[in-house]
């Protein structure tokens, strides 16, 4: 008998005034195709922020893989809190599965930016801009196994490298 893997639903949907609702439906989205979905929601009362922190790293230390939103939140780029749960991740050796509706739109137009006369993209204060056509900070797009427009196509192709591993 095959167990489903277990994937850790990374990303700032946690801040969602409907999150535990919106939670369980990612985690019935999961069911559906044979995952077992990890939502790290936290109670109405938050405990201390070291508390929320060893939980959620407990959460994702006991998963197969992860599937993170890197939407952009409050700016051109995705939540800080799922960069940081995807680097642990990397480091750990869990795999991971991205989605965001501006998978292929790079980040690069996202921000405002001039070129100089030199050719270097820069923002408005100067600061050289990352162009290499990918939908975020190349440390959180590189080390993905694969990006995906939708939740449920990142869930379907997370599930498929379930299914074909050794």
């Amino acid at each position: 008998m095959t167990t489903n893997p277990k994937a850790y639903l990374a990303g700032p949907d946690i801040f969602r005034s409907d999150a535990p609702r919106f939670g369980e439906d990612l985690v019935r989205r999961c069911a559906e195709i044979g995952i077992d979905g990890i939502f790290p929601i936290n109670p109405d009362e938050l405990p201390p922020s070291q508390v929320i922190y060893a939980e959620d790293i407990e959460m994702l230390d006991g998963c197969d893989m992860m599937i993170a939103n890197m939407e952009p939140f409050r700016g051109p780029s995705m939540d800080v809190g799922t960069a940081f749960e995807m680097g642990y991740a990397v480091r750990a050796g869990i795999p991971i599965f991205g989605y965001s509706s501006k998978a292929r739109e790079p980040y690069s137009q996202r921000v405002a930016t001039t070129v100089e006369a030199n050719g270097r993209t820069v923002d408005d204060r100067g600061m050289a801009v990352e162009d290499f056509g990918l939908t975020d900070n190349l440390m959180v797009v590189v080390p993905l196994r694969s990006l995906h427009h939708t939740f449920d196509d990142a869930c379907r192709a997370a599930r498929a490298w379930w299914d074909e591993r050794p």
